[in-house]
């Protein structure tokens, strides 16, 4: 996946996290599919920072950046 659509990607996801953590508050709170789907995002996210962390060569080391992929959701799951 190339840069740009990582990005965009991100920003989608950030888009709807912030959309559910609104109509979250204050009073009713997230419906359970809701919740769910809150946090299934963050851990999407997680697994993308990775991705990019990945991508992020040490300083001096020249690495194929389009090489880098992105962990399963399971595997980021259990890194937190």
């Amino acid at each position: 996946m190339n840069s740009d659509r990582v990005h965009a990607h991100l920003d989608d996801l950030v888009a709807e996290e912030h959309e559910l953590l609104d109509r979250g508050v204050p009073e009713d709170g997230l419906s359970e599919q809701e919740d769910a789907r809150l946090a299934a995002i963050k851990v999407e996210l997680d697994s993308y920072s990775e991705l990019l962390s990945q991508r992020r060569p040490p300083e001096g080391a020249r690495l194929d950046r389009e090489a880098a992929q992105i962990r399963s959701m399971e595997s980021v799951d259990h890194l937190q």
